[in-house]
């Protein structure tokens, strides 16, 4: 009111001075300074005006970035996938762009529950990445892959058909820090054969040690040439040795591996050298044929990374490379082996070394958190992409610290693709948090998708022999056909 005018005026001085601020009553200026706030009217005469009567003041660029009334986004990377922000702002994704982005690795973690629209939005970075060219390792379940990597011209190979010998290409004598401690690589090779004798439950020291023997004396005597039967006749020699001579332990290790020799059940895929797969810039390892075998699906997930830290090993330093796993809940869910969870951390964290990246796309958040492997997983990731989930509220109770309530907030909100037309994403690198929009266009849509009539059209379409553009561009005019570009 006017007769409190003096005292408000006074307060909200008194107010700023605390804080460090003077704030000076202007008097007969007002006009002036209210002139002054439209857009370009400064630049038009109106600046020498406020600078003769005193009321401009030389600002470093920091300050006057604080000052503005902008209110701007994060931009992301230097370039890569744009992702309009929720501000209707661009953004670049480029998991690889640690000069911007306040990562420590290349790898990246995306959780998102059916529906959300993840296998459009991963298929669109595999695209952006290939353009820039990058080289890309996909370890598939179901074909979800199978339309791009023929789009692109990639290599499109069923994984029970190929050897897996973890020795052919391993960086043997490599070593990754982890926690701050150097940690040799062959360690890695170790904890892989444990997984292999036991995937669900951790062997004991002793077998540990045992391993690690027989996997240092294999290196040493047959270096890449050595085999899973090499491995078994360095423990069946320390079978024989004094220390060690019938123990029990030692025989149920043996046991549990016999399957792997050249002789036993998966011998042929275990026992001959790994190709190097370097022919194309795309590869998909479509692991189906294995789903009937859930242990020994759980077992190639886990030597396909060592396999592909491989390829990553004998390939140009300056070619960024990511492994993409699809459908990882399957190793994750099943048991907590400690060993797993630091093979896991290992392969992660070693990839960098050679400007390579793990992602894993996985379909609940309860995942990364119930068992050991899961939490390596997320730890070992700087880049965690979140969409929309499932039971969501239930998981905020379990965890009430995971979330804070603006992020509780929006992922509530976020909706289905098919729907509403486009997926919502919640992306975190380290402490930074950035909410963000994907739109595809109609081709793409269909070129991505997983839906039955859409991928089941296509195939139809080219088995009549219609080219696949041809084809997802005719199933595009069927669903979408209003929204496509005349």
């Amino acid at each position: 009111t006017v007769e409190k005018e003096r005292e408000h005026v006074a307060k909200a001085i008194a107010s700023f001075r605390q804080m460090g601020f003077t704030l000076i009553q202007s008097r007969c200026k007002q006009w002036l300074r209210f002139l002054g706030s439209f857009p370009f009217i400064l630049t038009e005469g109106l600046f020498s005006s406020l600078e003769l009567l005193g009321l401009t003041k030389k600002l470093s660029h920091t300050n006057v970035a604080n000052l503005l009334p902008v209110v701007a986004d994060f931009k992301g990377a230097r370039q890569g996938l744009i992702l309009p922000t929720y501000r209707h702002q661009l953004f670049y994704l480029d998991t690889f762009d640690d000069r911007v982005l306040p990562i420590t690795n290349f790898n990246r973690l995306t959780i998102a529950s059916p529906g959300s629209g993840k296998s459009f939005f991963e298929q669109a970075q595999i695209l952006d990445g290939l353009s820039r060219g990058q080289q890309i390792f996909v370890i598939d379940l179901g074909g979800s892959y199978k339309h791009l990597c023929e789009l692109v011209g990639g290599s499109y190979i069923d994984a029970s058909t190929l050897t897996l010998n973890p020795f052919t290409l391993f960086d043997f004598d490599g070593v990754t820090e982890i926690d701050g401690e150097k940690v040799n690589d062959y360690i890695q090779i170790r904890d892989l054969l444990a997984i292999m004798a036991s995937p669900n439950e951790a062997l004991g020291e002793v077998q540990k040690a045992w391993l690690l023997d027989a996997v240092l004396t294999c290196w040493k005597e047959r270096g890449r040439l050595a085999k899973m039967d090499d491995v078994l006749a360095a423990l069946r020699e320390l079978l024989q040795k004094p220390e060690s001579r019938n123990d029990r332990r030692l025989k149920d290790l043996l046991i549990l591996l016999d399957k792997y020799g050249s002789h036993g059940i998966y011998g042929k895929m275990f026992n001959s050298d790994t190709p190097l797969l370097n022919n194309s810039n795309f590869v998909v390892l479509e692991m189906g044929k294995l789903e009937s075998n859930p242990e020994l699906l759980t077992i190639v997930m886990f030597v396909m990374i060592v396999i592909i830290q491989g390829q990553f090993y004998h390939s140009d330093r300056r070619t960024q490379k990511r492994c993409i796993i699809d459908e990882a809940w399957r190793f994750l869910v099943v048991g907590s082996n400690p060993i797993s969870a630091g093979f896991i951390e290992q392969g992660f964290r070693t990839a960098r070394k050679h400007t390579g990246g793990f992602a894993v796309i996985t379909q609940n958040l309860a995942d990364t958190m119930n068992t050991l492997q899961g939490q390596a997983i997320a730890a070992a990731a700087d880049t965690k992409i979140i969409m929309r989930q499932g039971a969501f509220r239930d998981y905020v109770e379990k965890h009430p610290d995971h979330f804070n309530p603006l992020e509780i907030s929006m992922i509530e909100s976020f909706g289905e693709a098919k729907t509403q037309g486009f997926s919502n994403l919640m992306i975190q690198f380290g402490n930074v948090t950035t909410f963000h929009r994907y739109f595809c266009d109609p081709f793409s849509r269909v070129l991505f998708s997983t839906s039955g009539d859409e991928f089941g059209e296509i195939e139809s379409l080219m088995n009549q022999g219609i080219l696949l553009t041809d084809a997802v561009h005719a199933v595009a005019q069927q669903y979408y056909g209003d929204e496509l570009c005349a």
